[in-house]
């Protein structure tokens, strides 16, 4: 007699469960990783998890709103044609070896394998961005995942500390044992804090979408508990020593302007210009003034300007800048394709500095890598995205419409140093948002509807 087990899964609650996964391990950027040539990071097995399902699904594949379609266009399609022009050119490319020949017999720079691995990552950046944008039990469940986000930040927040005052200050023993370790900066010698992140600059991201939950999601967690957490987090936040806390910054400023009332706009102002002055004065009679210039001031200057020599992490990173804009003058309309910016840098280094990690500005590198027709489908979403929100910032009893809009101008000022692009830490709030936006639309065009 044969048996047979029906094989019924229900796509819905699978998928919502995987994204409950993601939000769980997101901090997880470079401590439990898998080193495949680069990090393969837990929350990349949950969404090559969502991967195989959706190939499983079949034919009942959906691409769920224009935000959906417009990150479509440029994951799926604008990093291709770079890419195919690219293995035309491999001879010529050989230079990149002979720069870097440390680079030879590394998986990670395999000119024939690498663009393909990439492309991979573009691929489960955009499914995990379409699952969250499409699914209703994300809508229905909104408030648990962001709890379950400030949460885990909040747990990374508390290590980051420990891992400041007490491994960098006091010689306590760091609690990440090296086997599961791979990041760039430990606490034990770096001064800022990083969390389980590679980079501060990643975990300043990170905290501030934290922060802007906890600054405007009043009903998350009890007044007390959320007193406590802005203090955890906000302090972590500000001990990163990380120029992207401008972005935060102005973000907060921008959104004050957009949508509070006017009394509000000048009372603001005068509490920040006063803390800022005060701020000040205590810089000016601390230690910590030139650290504090050369974070917020030297960096973001050297940004901006095309270096003679290379002598700080901000001169390195306008350089790498400069370098991807002559790059993409030579490539204007489809790029070198998604991540080969790496293997092309090398032509443009009179300086002979160049790293081994292409483009250091997610803005740059898409332009850079995808050409016009990519930045068109890239620049397109952030501006249908900003519409979208500006269309109802009146709606003041959904908070996260201005977290929307605070996130967004925060997401988008950041990748102008964070990269690459298809890194999912760097969209799964932002598709929340969409996921939001979505689902209000759909209630508002039933709720007429009925009233018809």
């Amino acid at each position: 007699m044969d048996f047979k087990i029906p094989l019924k899964i229900s796509f819905n609650k699978l998928f919502y469960n995987l994204v409950i996964a993601i939000f769980s391990v997101i901090f997880l950027q470079q401590v439990l990783v898998v080193n495949v040539g680069g990090s393969f990071k837990f929350y990349e097995l949950f969404a090559l998890i969502i991967l195989f399902f959706f190939l499983l699904r079949g034919k009942n594949f959906y691409i769920y709103s224009k935000f959906s379609l417009l990150l479509f266009l440029f994951f799926i399609i604008a990093t291709l044609p770079g890419t195919f022009k690219q293995y035309l050119m491999l001879e010529e490319l050989q230079g990149f070896y002979n720069h870097f020949p440390e680079a030879k017999g590394s998986l990670r720079f395999n000119m024939m394998i690498a663009p393909v691995i990439v492309y991979f990552y573009y691929i489960i950046c955009w499914l995990v961005i379409n699952t969250i944008d499409g699914s209703r039990k994300v809508y229905d469940n909104k408030e648990k995942i962001i709890r379950l986000f400030v949460m885990v930040g909040t747990f990374t927040s508390i290590y980051a500390l420990y891992g400041f005052f007490f491994v960098r200050l006091l010689g306590f023993p760091d609690l990440v044992p090296d086997m599961v370790d791979n990041r760039n900066h430990r606490p034990d010698y770096e001064f800022r804090t990083s969390g389980f992140s590679s980079e501060a600059g990643d975990l300043a991201f990170m905290l501030s979408w934290v922060m802007i939950y906890l600054l405007y999601y009043k009903n998350l967690f009890s007044k007390r508990k959320t007193i406590t957490l802005q203090i955890i987090n906000g302090v972590a936040l500000l001990l990163t020593f990380s120029s992207n806390l401008l972005a935060f910054f102005l973000a907060v400023l921008i959104s004050i302007l957009v949508f509070d009332s006017l009394s509000k706009k000048i009372k603001v102002s005068v509490i920040l210009i006063s803390l800022g002055l005060s701020a000040f004065l205590v810089l000016l009679n601390s230690g910590y003034y030139e650290l504090f210039r050369y974070v917020f001031y030297q960096k973001l200057v050297h940004l901006f300007e095309k270096p003679t020599q290379v002598s700080s992490t901000g001169s390195m990173r306008a350089y790498h800048i400069h370098m991807g804009l002559d790059l993409f003058k030579d490539n204007p309309l489809f790029g070198v394709g998604g991540g080969n910016s790496v293997f092309h840098l090398w032509k443009y280094d009179s300086l002979l500095s160049a790293q081994q990690d292409g483009v250091k500005s997610g803005l740059v590198k898409v332009i850079a890598e995808t050409g016009i027709f990519g930045a068109l489908c890239f620049y397109g979403f952030y501006i249908y995205y900003f519409i979208q929100i500006l269309i109802r910032r009146h709606l003041t009893n959904n908070p996260l419409i201005k977290i929307g809009f605070i996130g967004g101008c925060t997401t988008f000022l950041m990748l102008a140093s964070l990269y690459p692009v298809y890194s999912i830490f760097l969209w799964v709030n932002i598709a929340l948002v969409l996921n939001e936006l979505k689902f209000m639309k759909e209630k508002t065009n039933s709720l007429i509807l009925e009233n018809a």
